[in-house]
């Protein structure tokens, strides 16, 4: 009987334990991609305006933080700016590609040359017995823009 016991505990670790290489050696785009960040211009409130294109392939917590390089003509070329860490979000999985328009909620300068780094994290979690927890990044890098 203990050894039934033994055998089938040992049977649900290793489960756990390939699942979850499984997953944690699958690349990025296996659970999505960041297609890109492309500029809309000033809203009305002061911030900027952004559309983000994504695919959610599998069910994730998607975070990111979205940092803000400007080259304000002062010889220095670009450099941070500010950035904008927004929290985080539950995905379920999509094959569609989806549009997002999003506004910068951080400091904007008042003119110059900037670009955005957008840093998307995809986090898993399993819950069987015990959680378990991997997190895949990319960075993506937008195209410059005028202010």
């Amino acid at each position: 009987m203990r050894k039934m016991l033994l055998y089938a505990l040992s049977g649900v670790a290793v489960s756990i334990l390939a699942d979850t290489s499984f997953k944690s050696w699958m690349p990025f785009t296996w659970w999505g991609e960041y297609d890109s960040v492309v500029y809309q211009g000033h809203n009305p409130d002061g911030g900027i305006d952004f559309v983000s294109n994504a695919i959610v392939r599998r069910p994730v917590e998607r975070s990111w933080k979205d940092i803000l390089f400007c080259d304000q003509y002062d010889g220095r070329g670009y450099r941070y700016f500010s950035h904008y860490p927004s929290g985080s979000v539950k995905v379920e999985g999509s094959k569609a590609l989806r549009s997002s328009v999003w506004t910068y909620q951080a400091k904007v300068p008042s003119r110059g040359d900037c670009y955005l780094r957008s840093e998307i994290t995809y986090t898993v979690r399993t819950n069987l017995f015990v959680q378990l927890k991997f997190e895949k990044t990319e960075v993506y890098e937008g195209k410059p823009f005028s202010l």
